[in-house]
C-alpha cells in the first residue's frame, strides 16, 4: 500500500497483482542478464561456501568443546547450496531448542536460520550460505554460532535481548492474529 507522505521520485508507478508474475520474469532476466554465464560459478561458489561453513561450524564448535551440541545429519555426504544440523543433543543435555538458538544468533546480528524444516530432522536448523559471503565472515558466523551455543540456557530462552522486538509469545500470536500494520491507523 502507498501512503500519502512516500512519493518516490523515480517510478514505473505501482505493480499491481493483475500483472501477475511479470515482476518474477523481470527479476529473473535481470539476475541472467547480470550474471550470464557466471552462473556456473556463481553455482559452485555457493557449494563451496556451504561446505566451508559446515567444517567451519564442526571445527569452531570442536575447538570450544561444544560439539557435542549438535549433529550433522550427513557426515560423509558433500552438501549443495545448503545443509542441516539438529540441535536434539542441546536440547537434551542443556535445554535449549532450536529456536533458542535462532533467536541467540539475532543478538549477535544474524538473520536467523531456518528452523524445523525439514520436519523429519528433531530440532533442525538449515543453514544456505550464499555465494557471495566472504571466507572471513564464515568463520565469523561459526564462531559466533558456538558462541551462541555456550550462553546458559534461561538467558537464551528470553532472546532476543538487544533487539528493538522482543520474543513473541508464539502460541498467543498464533490464536490471536493481529493483522494492521501500525500505518493503517493514520
Amino acid at each position: 500500500m502507498w501512503y500519502s507522505w512516500y512519493e518516490p521520485k523515480h517510478t514505473i508507478g505501482k505493480v499491481q497483482q493483475w500483472h501477475g508474475n511479470a515482476g518474477a520474469i523481470i527479476r529473473c532476466w535481470a539476475y541472467y542478464r547480470r550474471y550470464g554465464f557466471g552462473l556456473k560459478d556463481m553455482s559452485e561458489h555457493a557449494v563451496l561456501n556451504a561446505n566451508y561453513l559446515r567444517h567451519a561450524l564442526h571445527r569452531e564448535a570442536a575447538a570450544a568443546g561444544v560439539s557435542h551440541m549438535f549433529v550433522d545429519g550427513a557426515d560423509a555426504e558433500v552438501a549443495k547450496h545448503e545443509f542441516t544440523i539438529s540441535l536434539q543433543p542441546a536440547k537434551e543435555a542443556v535445554g535449549i531448542s532450536a529456536m533458542d538458538v535462532a533467536k541467540g544468533l539475532l543478538d549477535q546480528g544474524y538473520m536467523a536460520p531456518t528452523v524445523y524444516f525439514p520436519l523429519v530432522v528433531p530440532e533442525c536448523m538449515m543453514f544456505e550460505p550464499t555465494e557471495t559471503e566472504s571466507r572471513d565472515t564464515l568463520d565469523q558466523f561459526a564462531k559466533d554460532f558456538v558462541k551462541v551455543l555456550q550462553i546458559d540456557a534461561d538467558t537464551l530462552h528470553e532472546a532476543p535481548i538487544t533487539t528493538p522486538v522482543r520474543r513473541v509469545d508464539e502460541v498467543y500470536a498464533a490464536r490471536n492474529l493481529c493483522l494492521k500494520h501500525p500505518f493503517d491507523d493514520e
